[in-house]
């Protein structure tokens, strides 16, 4: 196969040290395999020696595997329809998938993969593929219909073959290269038109930060009717954030053992040669939420750690069974570490498409949507925007923030009274204001396991500039229609800055709100109160179809409560 010359602009952006990392992984797989963690009966195939790894190594293993598999079943079971749907797997090492799917048979129409890897992986794996008994293992019920494509000196492809129920392209290009990458899809006939996934696997981890983030561009841009689903590491702290923060208390102790954490995972790939660079500018939720959607131009995106994987998609006969495949006693460890990895969702529907990011709402279970660390998606451009606007879920680290919006855009009221002042403290004054503890107010969780609350922030250029919440309206008795059974919710909160007022921060902001609401299934009603004196605020809720109850209006001593409602 011939390949381009990477020229000094992309050296080292990617194809840095990396294969040794592919190798120690497909064995780590294979020996989770080996003791039952999760099936695949194809990796023995890339494993000449296989070499038994320690339990922490196996659940770690098994949870990405949980995790991206997981992924693929709920885009395939969105496209089930579909003739033909795109899989493209970025940094895939010696993975399986295609293989696993083509056995399993779980798309019925025409599946087209493509892998993209390093030059020495794509060697190492192509000499295997070439191998006659090899290709049998791999395609035990197509082997007859085998079709492999020999690759030419002036072709970037290394390794193609079809089946009856797919095609399978190999590619080696560096991934911080995206015209090469460019043109090595074209020559491999990825229909970009069609619905595809884009898998990354460590993908982010090892590239620049700036390539990593045009990568994500480019493949937003390049797959209209494309998702993104990475595996990654999360709240890895860079060394100048160490630096930063040598005097702690004994209240920051789970804060240094995480950073120790990092420090040890950073250094162990340094050793093997292969820096963690993209965690530089990237540590938090919000960081990434941020770079997918203001840097990268995708439009929602869904972020949880894997202890949020294992908590939310696994069943306890499934966690009894994991209990009894080997002894395990390191559960601290395995909750820090899989706190610091993390499935990263992304679509980038059409206005049209509503069901175009379906699947990423289906990854956690309705009624545990509190395991995401973080929910995010762009406004519409609107006039007078020249930045991006990210309406996300609220983060701890939000909370000083938001906590002075919502006193100043009260107390900044023209006609404010006494009593509008002590409302506002009352909501900021802990423990019982919900203003105090944002996070326990409206993102924990009720006796029952249940979250029927939430709370979310406008966000431009990095700056929270409006916020809002949702929580279960008390209704008192006397307010009950008995015939006529009434789940309500309060939207409740609602504030913008003077500056980003009428640019659809506060309708984005509604909607997230309402969307939350009916996707919860717990409420039948939105209703709100509102100050008399804001009529622009009046204004907006009648244009989003809410209706005022005069009948509901509450007269306190120097103002009133105008009550809104609205039927989901």
């Amino acid at each position: 196969m011939a390949s381009s010359p990477i020229t000094s602009e992309w050296r080292n952006t990617s194809d840095h040290n990396v294969t040794e990392t592919a190798f120690d992984a497909v064995k780590c797989k294979l020996s989770a395999v080996t003791l039952g963690y999760f099936q695949d009966p194809f990796l023995r195939f890339f494993v000449h020696k296989p070499t038994r790894r320690i339990p922490l190594v196996h659940r770690g293993y098994y949870l990405r595997h949980l995790g991206v598999t997981r992924c693929v079943d709920l885009f395939l079971s969105q496209y089930v329809a579909s003739p033909r749907v795109n899989i493209v797997s970025l940094g895939a090492g010696f993975d399986t998938l295609f293989f696993r799917l083509v056995d399993q048979r779980k798309f019925l129409g025409t599946l087209y993969f493509t892998e993209v890897d390093c030059d020495a992986i794509v060697s190492a794996k192509t000499k295997l593929l070439n191998d006659s008994d090899v290709q049998a293992g791999l395609f035990p019920k197509d082997m007859d219909n085998l079709i492999v494509t020999s690759s030419s000196a002036d072709c970037e492809i290394a390794w193609q073959c079809r089946v009856p129920s797919g095609s399978y392209s190999l590619i080696a290009c560096d991934l911080g290269d995206i015209q090469r990458l460019n043109a090595a899809l074209n020559a491999a006939g990825a229909d970009r038109s069609l619905p595809t996934l884009m898998l990354g696997e460590c993908l982010l981890s090892y590239l620049a930060p700036e390539k990593g983030t045009m990568l994500l561009q480019w493949l937003g841009e390049a797959f209209s009717s494309g998702s993104i689903a990475l595996y990654d590491p999360i709240r890895l702290q860079t060394s100048e954030d160490d630096d930063s923060e040598k005097a702690v208390s004994a209240s920051t102790r789970p804060k240094r053992q995480s950073d120790a954490f990092s420090s040890t995972l950073q250094r162990y790939f340094a050793v093997k040669g292969c820096t963690l660079r993209g965690v530089q500018g990237y540590q938090t939720a919000a960081d990434h939420c941020r770079r997918l959607l203001a840097c990268a131009y995708w439009k929602k995106c869904c972020i949880l750690d894997m202890n949020g994987v294992f908590a939310a998609c696994t069943t306890a006969e499934e966690k009894h069974r994991l209990a009894l495949l080997e002894p395990f006693d390191e559960y601290a460890d395995w909750t820090m570490c899989n706190a610091h990895y993390a499935i990263y969702l992304a679509g980038n529907c059409k206005n049209q498409d509503k069901d175009g990011l379906e699947w990423t709402s289906c990854f956690v279970p309705r009624v545990q949507q509190y395991r995401y660390l973080l929910t995010g998606c762009v406004t519409p451009q609107r006039e007078g925007l020249s930045e991006t606007v990210i309406i996300r879920s609220f983060q701890r680290d939000d909370l000083v923030t938001v906590r002075s919006l919502f006193e100043s855009t009260h107390l900044d009221l023209p006609k404010r009274s006494r009593a509008v002042c002590q409302f506002v403290a009352n909501r900021l004054r802990g423990p019982s204001g919900d203003m105090f503890d944002v996070y326990q107010a409206f993102q924990t969780p009720n006796s029952a396991g249940i979250l029927a609350s939430g709370f979310w922030v406008a966000e431009v250029g990095g700056v929270v500039v409006g916020c809002a919440g949702l929580k279960p309206l008390t209704i008192s008795s006397h307010q009950v229609n008995h015939e006529e059974e009434r789940h309500s919710a309060e939207l409740c909160r609602l504030c913008v800055a003077p500056a980003f007022r009428r640019c659809g921060v506060a309708s984005a902001l509604v909607r997230a709100v309402e969307d939350f609401a009916i996707s919860c299934g717990a409420f039948n009603e939105i209703c709100l109160d509102t100050i008399e004196v804001m009529e622009a605020a009046q204004h907006l809720y009648r244009a989003l179809g809410y209706v005022e109850q005069p009948e509901s209006m509450k007269q306190h001593s120097s103002f009133k409560l105008v009550r809104f409602q609205k039927t989901l």
